[in-house]
């Protein structure tokens, strides 16, 4: 009696446990069905759209139409403050505050001795850990009192606009294709704090926000920062791509990332066999250097930009190139109006 009490309960638990796996079963599959519907109802959406938009790209043809509504601008604004501090900087009038300064000389000594660690024997790196640590660890004032006591003079490391370079005319000229490219957001963030920088990416357009991210401005060579209006150039055709085109450069986007993917999975497997195969007996440096960096997926991604139809090519090849055609005309706009 006992025994058949006991067996019923079991049974009783066993069914009971099982309905309710099944009901949760049901319940997942339900919202996955409707998480992939909505998906493919989204992206069908999507490439349609894409089919009706415009290009991106500018024609020879534009230059004359756009200059029409060109104006010269004293003092220009796009609305938000620290955007306003990245374009006075492009555009010559300000440089930037000096915190800002220490933030990118702060994160490139950080980026020193992180490369410095992966290349030094193993004395020396617990050497350069533990400066790497105590840096980390700073504040920003603690990181200035350390440069003015190494004699670090930050204002002779950082160069503003070229004597070169007419500010007038350069301050009309980015002004002038910040407004014609979308007028953005843009914001300066050197720091490593941002999520896509540990990918390697140091600048990004957020169609979404469309707000720029940059963590670069100058060029920097050795310890020198020289004003370069690259960094400018090479994220604001993004942004004219996402204006003008925002479901097919998404579409691109899309491809692109997906094609990496796959990439960077075909190297590493490559790569293994490769170090299987070659690396018994003689070690190839270069060879596998190279490697190693094309099964990342940010080596992996950067076939994208030299090849034809994708959104890197487009933006970086056709329509930056353009914009800089552009920037020329308008230097020479305003030259031959007399300002």
């Amino acid at each position: 009696m006992i025994a058949e009490i006991y067996s019923g309960t079991v049974k009783v638990i066993f069914y009971g446990l099982v309905s309710h796996v099944y009901k949760i079963f049901l319940r997942f599959s339900l919202f996955a069905l409707y998480f992939a519907l909505v998906c493919t109802i989204g992206f069908s959406v999507i490439c349609i759209k894409s089919l009706y938009e415009p290009s991106p790209i500018y024609s020879d043809e534009d230059f004359n139409t756009d200059f029409i509504s060109l104006d010269l601008c004293k003092d220009c604004t796009s609305g938000d403050k620290n955007t306003d501090i990245v374009m006075n900087f492009f555009s010559g009038k300000e440089d930037l505050p000096q915190d800002l300064k220490l933030e990118i000389l702060y994160e490139d000594s950080l980026t020193s001795l992180k490369k410095r660690m992966s290349q030094v024997g193993t004395t020396d790196r617990n050497e350069v850990f533990t400066k790497y640590e105590k840096m980390k660890s700073m504040s920003m004032s603690e990181f200035e009192e350390e440069l003015v006591y190494d004699g670090v003079d930050i204002d002779k490391m950082f160069h503003f606009v070229p004597d070169t370079l007419d500010r007038s005319l350069l301050y009309e000229a980015v002004w002038s294709l910040y407004y014609l490219y979308g007028a953005p957001k843009i914001r300066f963030e050197p720091r490593e704090k941002v999520f896509l920088y540990h990918f390697g990416i140091d600048a990004f357009y957020s169609p979404l926000k469309k707000e720029l991210t940059l963590k670069q401005i100058y060029k920097h060579e050795k310890r020198e920062y020289i004003f370069s209006l690259d960094n400018y150039f090479d994220e604001l055709a993004h942004a004219r791509q996402f204006d003008v085109a925002p479901c097919r450069s998404i579409l691109l986007g899309t491809q692109g990332i997906i094609r990496s993917f796959f990439r960077s999975i075909a190297r590493n497997i490559r790569f293994a066999y490769f170090e299987h195969k070659e690396f018994r007996g003689s070690v190839n440096t270069s060879k596998r250097i190279l490697m190693m960096n094309e099964k990342t997926l940010n080596g992996s991604y950067q076939p994208e930009y030299s090849k034809e139809g994708t959104l890197e090519y487009e933006a970086h090849i056709l329509i930056e190139n353009t914009m800089k055609k552009r920037y020329q005309r308008i230097i020479n706009y305003f030259l031959e109006e007399g300002y």
